[in-house]
């Protein structure tokens, strides 16, 4: 993958796993700040796919969390643990622990800020997705915006902030989506 099969079985990597918890909070001190691996000046972590480079690949969690992920890009756009995922599945992966913020001015989500023609299934956002645009902003707690996009077995927690487009699961869903078996308590 990306030039190198290192560590890949025979057949070759098709994307990412996790094998442990991560936390975003990697001193633990129970405060995201300079002093934690992806600060960046406080904007946090960069996401993975742009609209010009959409992550496609396969992110398996393997059932383990990412814990405090932290988002402070207000006037960026496609904002997420993944910014545009197409031709992706994302699974077996929660999102969670009480420092989680994700900020972005339009197409935010916990996992994903857009999402299309892809599979997401068995994950979960225990944190709190904001927008701040005024107008359209695309806002739910495991995905922004998806079109031709399965989410399936999944469930939300936590906080959603926009003004328009927003959702406790996903601000918006083309009629070629596919939402069953989830569930979400986020107050909006």
């Amino acid at each position: 993958l990306y030039g190198s099969s290192a560590g890949c079985p025979a057949a070759g990597c098709i994307g990412f796993e996790l094998s442990a918890d991560l936390d975003f909070d990697t001193n633990s001190d129970g405060v995201l700040d300079a002093a934690d691996s992806y600060w960046q000046d406080g904007e946090g972590w960069s996401p993975i796919g742009t609209s010009s480079t959409p992550f496609q690949a396969v992110f398996d969690g393997n059932g383990f969390a990412i814990n405090n992920l932290f988002i402070s890009r207000p006037n960026s756009p496609y904002q997420g643990l993944l910014g545009l995922i197409d031709n992706a599945t994302i699974r077996n992966l929660g999102l969670s622990g009480p420092l989680m913020s994700v900020t972005g001015s339009s197409y935010v989500g916990g996992f994903a800020g857009r999402a299309t023609d892809s599979t997401l299934y068995q994950i979960y956002s225990a944190g709190s997705v904001r927008s701040t645009i005024s107008s359209y902003s695309y806002t739910g707690s495991l995905v922004g915006s998806m079109s031709g996009t399965a989410l399936s077995a999944c469930f939300a927690t936590g906080e959603v902030e926009g003004v328009s487009y927003i959702g406790g699961l996903v601000g918006w869903a083309s009629s070629a989506s596919i939402i069953e078996d989830c569930f979400a308590t986020a107050a909006l």
